[in-house]
Order: C-alpha cells, then structure tokens, then sequence
C-alpha cells in the first residue's frame, strides 16, 4: 500500500499489478540486508527498506532479470522520492518510493520489454501473479548520498588533515554534551569565478554562537575565513558547502567543559538541493510537528549549536516517517516557529509575513537575503507572530537557509498552500536570488566573497 499524498508516483510504477521480489542491498561496513522490490518499471519502483534513507538521496541499483532466453544485467541510478513507515502489521521497516534518474538506453530497452511481460502476467492473474519468476536478484551495489562524501581534507587547527584521518577521541566532551557551535556555508561558481556566499556574516554568527556557550575560539574572524578558503582550494570545489565548527574536545567528562579544550575545524563538499530538485522547482510537502522549539530561557535559539539540532532531528525524523519532506515546529505558545533548519515565511495579499526572533527561530542569513530581495522587488516584509493556521490559508509559503536556499512549500499537513505549488512572488524572489548567485544580475549587496 502506498503512503497517502503519493499518487503522482503510483502513477509511475504501474498500479495495475504488484511484484513482491527479493533485494539485497549493501550498505558500507553493515553488510547486506534483506529487502523487497515492488511495482518495478521503466519509471521506478517501490522499495521496502530495513534501513532509514532519506528523500533526495541517491542509489545506485543493480537488477539481474532472467527469463527463458537467459540472463541480463541492468544498471541505473535514481532518487528516493519519498520515505515512510511500514504500514501496521507489515513489519518493522521503510516503505521508499524510488525513481530512475539514470540508465543505459540499452538497458531501458530491456526493462520495457520485461515490463511487458510483468504487466501480462499480472493482469493474467488478477494483479497478483508471482512475479518473481521473471527476476533472479534485485542488489543495491552502492549508496550515493546527496553529500558528496568524502572530501580530500579537513582543516583542523590550523593544519590540513587528510579526510579519513580527521578523527577525534570517542570521550571528547561534544560526544557526550553536543559542546559544538557551527554555521554552515554555500559555495557558488558563476562566469566571474568561485565565491562563498556571506562567507563573514556566517563567520560572525559562528563566533556569536562560541560566544555564548563560553568557547573562545583562538583565531580571528579574519583567519578562519582566510581558511575556508584554503579548504575550498584543498577540496578542488567550485560548487558545494562549507561546515565551519568549533567544539570541546578531550580532556574530562564532567559537565563543566572548561578544563576540555576549544578545537576549530573546517569541512567542505559537495552538496546539491537540500530538499531535492523538484522540490525546489515545485515545492515540497511538510507537516506541522508534534514537537515545539525549546521556550525562551531554555536553549539560546539565536546560537548555532549542536544541542539544538537534537530538537531538529526529532521534527525531521517524524516528518519522513509520516511521508512528508520536512516538518515545521511551533514555538512555547503555540505560535510558528521554524522547519527543522529552515526559517518559515508566508505571502498573503502580496506582503510577506516571518516568525520574529521571539518565537524561537535561528534568524537566518539567507532570511535576512529575502529581506533584501523582496524590499527590491516591491514587496512588504513583515516579521510577526503566526498562528498556525495562517499557513493553511496562505496564497503562498517558502523555506529558507543556507542548505534548503529558498523552497516553496506545496503542502502543509495534505493541505495545499494557495494553488499547491511555487507561487509567482516565491518565484521572482527566487529568480532573483539565483540570478545574484550565477553572476545574470550584479552582486549590488555585496553577498559574494571570491575563492579563486
């Protein structure tokens, strides 16, 4: 049974029969795991998973099909598209809807023709024909997340360290508190060159973040951006996204982190959409969380850290195992808050609306760009406390942040957000952006500070 809101999907994979076959997949150091295929077409199929994966990330499959004229090898890459809980009753595991992105004409020609004869043989036994004789082995041969891991090398205190031997003690003191603040950094390449998007802003809000949690950082401001430029260099990267961080490292277990020392660190890869092309392109589908932000005088929203992010996982988590891209929390009083690392913005009546820093949002440097735009471009910017029911009857509604960079949101709990889509004013803000971005517009903010 497909997960509610998947139909454009169904679509794709032929509903009219259903093939129950047997997959292996392998994931690194884990070993394989057993796992089943369903409703297998030309467009994509439906995988039931042991493991968690995520929308937008990348597999690559290997199908070895045999039939009476022998055997044949087909490979391809493709997306999951969608991610959610087994239904009761059926086991413990993932329901993952998967679509080819990637294969060989040759290869396609040969899945249509078995296609074909999946499709005779399921109408010929009323949609529930065994299948399986028509397939060997379905494998997995390797995951190809959406993080370009790994990189060449890690900047760490102030040396390059090759990738696989940044490692610290498992009794560091951020393993066991989370006594880690970071900010995270887009790369850009347009027809001037490579450049990092508000490399100092994002630098500045790093040390505000160390600040609080009491981590004096031993550099500049000016140092650490003059590395991250080396790690960019290092890495060979002309697109992707930088992790600057600084955290308590190994010297006591006790909650008093003062005796631990500060370690700086600097990663960067490649990484594409956060929320997937498409999503980008047409929007994606959230719900509201069960779970609230921290309340005022808890945890410091305003700073970057890792202990936040915990909250951030419990909102992600239950928004993929209830077949939705992303979640967005409320704050203390009920009031919207922010996704799980995105800040929330509605359009009504042509004027945008945004959460205030009062109700428990990072204010985002990516928030502050759409500030910038939408002022340019006409329109009213307001930043006011949202009741929740504000999104349902927006004409339009977008996520912002230096990862997600500015995704329309479609859906919000099943119900369409305006027309259901990306909205002409989250379109021109967009189109704005991207067109600082790649070099179509001048960078009159001043928002682009060149590598190379």
């Amino acid at each position: 049974m497909l997960h509610h809101g998947k139909i454009g999907f169904e679509r794709r994979v032929f509903p009219r029969f259903h093939v129950e076959l047997p997959i292996v997949y392998q994931r690194e150091e884990k070993g394989s795991r057993h796992a089943h295929a369903l409703n297998v077409s030309q467009g994509g199929m439906l995988l039931t998973l042991e493991d968690m994966v995520s929308p937008g990330e990348r597999l690559r499959v290997k199908m070895h099909l045999t039939d009476k004229n022998g055997s044949r090898i087909i490979e391809a890459v493709g997306r999951v598209v969608w991610v959610s809980l087994l239904p009761p009753g059926e086991g413990k595991g993932y329901q993952v809807g998967f679509t080819f992105e990637e294969i060989d004409p040759r290869h396609l020609s040969t899945l249509q023709a078995f296609e074909a004869i999946w499709l005779e043989q399921g109408q010929r036994k009323r949609g529930f024909g065994e299948i399986s004789a028509a397939w060997s082995a379905l494998r997995i041969i390797g995951r190809i997340d959406s993080m370009g891991f790994p990189g060449k090398a890690i900047w760490m205190d102030g040396k390059l360290v090759p990738w696989d031997d940044a490692k610290i003690h498992v009794l560091s003191h951020v393993v066991h508190y989370a006594s880690c603040a970071f900010d995270g950094v887009r790369i850009y390449a347009n027809p001037n060159g490579v450049f990092i998007l508000r490399l100092r802003e994002h630098i500045k809000r790093l040390f505000d973040s160390a600040k609080i949690y009491r981590m004096p950082i031993p550099y500049t401001q000016d140092e650490i951006c003059a590395a991250v430029k080396t790690t960019v260099e290092a890495n060979d990267l002309t697109t992707g996204y930088i992790r600057p961080f600084v955290f308590r490292g190994y010297h006591s277990l006790g909650v008093n982190p003062l005796s631990c020392p500060v370690v700086t660190a600097i990663a960067a890869w490649e990484w594409g959409a956060y929320l997937g092309d498409e999503g980008m392109q047409n929007g994606v589908s959230v719900r509201i969380s069960s779970w609230n932000r921290p309340a005022p005088n808890t945890l410091p929203a305003m700073a970057k850290v890792a202990a936040n992010y915990m909250n951030s996982q419990l909102i992600k988590l239950e928004a993929i195992e209830s077949g939705f891209e992303e979640g967005i929390a409320l704050d203390s009083f009920g009031y919207i808050s922010e996704g799980s690392g995105e800040n929330i913005f509605i359009v009504k009546n042509n004027t945008l609306y945004t959460p205030p820093s009062s109700s428990s949002i990072l204010p985002g440097i990516t928030r502050h760009c759409v500030f910038q735009l939408a002022r340019e471009l006409g329109y009213e910017v307001k930043q006011h406390v949202l009741p929740r029911e504000s999104l349902y009857t927006a004409d339009e509604a977008f996520m912002t942040g230096t990862a997600a960079e500015i995704t329309p949101i479609a859906k919000v709990d099943n119900v369409p957000v305006g027309e259901g889509g990306r909205g002409p004013v989250t379109r021109a803000i967009q189109a704005a952006y991207f067109d600082i971005l790649t070099g179509k517009r001048a960078d009159t903010y001043h928002w682009l500070e060149k590598v190379r």
